[in-house]
């Protein structure tokens, strides 16, 4: 991941993912549900109408990271991912 996100300011961590589930082609039926599976996976259940910018630069890059997984790529690559 980048060292600048260009996370959407204005946006709660759940908007921020529909968005882009949206612009993956995933179902509206289904966008709920991904998106509160990689908030689990990524820790950041309790922060899903939570605004971006008022998460702390970690809780940001988990974010980025759940976006990456809400199409559920086959391949994922992590360079340096602790």
């Amino acid at each position: 991941m980048p060292g600048h996100f260009g996370l959407y300011r204005g946006r709660v961590a759940g908007e921020y993912l529909d968005f882009f589930a949206a612009a993956y082609g995933v179902p509206s039926a289904e966008r709920q549900r991904i998106a509160g599976g990689v908030l689990a996976l990524t820790d950041l259940t309790q922060k899903r109408e939570e605004s971006i910018q008022a998460l702390s630069r970690g809780m940001q890059q988990r974010l980025n990271l759940a976006r990456v997984r809400v199409h559920d790529p086959e391949l994922s690559l992590l360079d340096e991912p602790a």
